[in-house]
C-alpha cells in the first residue's frame, strides 16, 4: 500500500473513531485538554503502527482497552506528581522552620546586647 493511501484511510479511521474515543476520555477525566492529548497519544501509537488499525477486525474493542490502559497510567502518573509535590512542599515547610528568619536574628542581637549590658552593670 503506497505512502498517499495510507494516510487517506488513516484520516477516516481518525475521524470516525476520535470523537467516541475522546468523548470517553472526557468523561472519564472532565478535563478537555487531557481528552485531547490522551486521544492524539492513542492515534498517534495507531499511525505509528499500522497493522494495528488496518486489519483488525474488533478495532474498537482495542481501541476501548488502550485507551482505559492509557487514561489508567495517566491518573496514576497524576497521583505520583501530586504526591511527589506534597512531599517536596512539606519538606521546603520544614527547611524554611529550622532557617533562622530575619526578625529571629534581630531578636537574637537584641537580646545579646541586653546581655552583655546586664553583664557591665553587675558588680565584679
Amino acid at each position: 500500500m503506497n505512502s498517499n493511501n495510507k494516510v487517506i484511510r488513516f484520516q477516516a479511521f481518525f475521524e470516525k473513531k476520535s470523537p467516541k474515543v475522546r468523548a470517553l476520555a472526557f468523561q472519564l477525566l472532565k478535563s478537555e485538554e487531557d481528552a485531547k492529548d490522551i486521544t492524539q497519544d492513542i492515534f498517534v501509537k495507531l499511525w505509528e503502527n499500522p497493522d494495528l488499525w488496518m486489519n483488525c477486525e474488533r478495532i474498537s474493542n482495542y481501541l476501548y482497552t488502550v485507551e482505559r490502559n492509557y487514561i489508567y497510567n495517566y491518573l496514576k502518573h497524576k497521583t505520583v506528581a501530586s504526591d511527589y509535590l506534597e512531599i517536596a512542599a512539606e519538606r521546603m515547610r520544614v527547611a524554611e522552620q529550622e532557617l533562622p528568619q530575619p526578625h529571629d536574628e534581630y531578636c537574637f542581637h537584641e537580646v545579646e546586647l541586653l546581655l552583655q549590658m546586664a553583664l557591665e552593670r553587675m558588680p565584679e
